[in-house]
């Protein structure tokens, strides 16, 4: 007995392979984007800046990552950042947590962040990640 299919069938059976394919993808469906690790210092006039925060954001892609600030200004990405071109800003430790007697803290303005690192319009830190190891020692001026 030999059995036909309309090409109704046969369509639908087509396209139900071709989601299929599209959708299991080849391998891990992940593109491995080159990275590199990233550290560095972070000070104003030459003096260490030890609260705050690093952050990076890439001017191509607009992918961020921040990082607190250790003791010495000193900072290290914990993940690789993908390589690439980025403006470095800095920001301001957090305020306090709101209590009964205070329930609107005051944001930290500290003196060795000048406003103009604060933002990634305004800093002129630019920096390119490279593979392999970066250290970018960054020296803020008022």
């Amino acid at each position: 007995m030999t059995r036909s299919f309309s090409s109704g069938r046969v369509q639908a059976l087509w396209i139900a392979v071709c989601v299929s394919v599209l959708i299991s993808g080849c391998g891990s469906g992940q593109i491995e984007l080159p990275t590199g690790k990233v550290s560095g210092t972070i000070t104003f006039e030459g003096a260490p800046v030890t609260e705050g925060f690093v952050n990076l954001i890439s001017i191509e892609s607009g992918r961020a990552a921040t990082m607190p600030l250790g003791p010495g200004g000193k900072f290290t990405f914990e993940q690789p950042v993908v390589i690439g071109p980025y403006a470095v800003f800095i920001t301001p430790p957090d305020s306090a947590p709101p209590t009964l007697e205070n329930q609107r803290p005051d944001r930290p303005d500290p003196k060795n962040i000048p406003k103009k690192y604060r933002t990634d319009t305004t800093t002129d830190f630019k920096v390119e990640v490279k593979e392999g190891d970066n250290d970018f020692p960054l020296d803020m001026k008022s």
